[in-house]
């Protein structure tokens, strides 16, 4: 099931440790690290605002491997909770990229 790779997070120097394969390449990259890197120049969110795309190798690897959208469940809750915070206007963020 899905990408296996090493641990993620902070290794004991401090470096981010966090690495996945690129689905559309089969490459190993690092994933998104949120203090170093913008989230706009990695994901976008669909039309619709369910779900969310990565844009780069990185954006990627970083969705599938934490199944930012369920793709990997039989039922797809995250997909049904983000329909109903569109339809509230809380989501998605103002400020993220959307599909044109």
């Amino acid at each position: 099931m899905g990408n296996s790779g090493p641990p993620l997070g902070i290794r004991g120097n401090g470096e981010w440790g966090g690495v996945a394969t690129d689905p559309k390449t089969q490459e190993p990259v690092l994933l998104f690290h949120p203090r170093q890197q913008q989230w706009s120049e990695h994901f976008i969110w669909t039309k619709d605002g369910t779900q969310i795309l990565g844009t780069t190798a990185t954006g990627r690897a970083t969705c599938d491997r934490f199944d930012f959208n369920d793709k990997r469940r039989d039922e797809s809750s995250i997909q049904v909770a983000r329909r109903f915070w569109v339809e509230a206007g809380w989501h998605p963020p103002q400020s993220d990229p959307r599909q044109e």
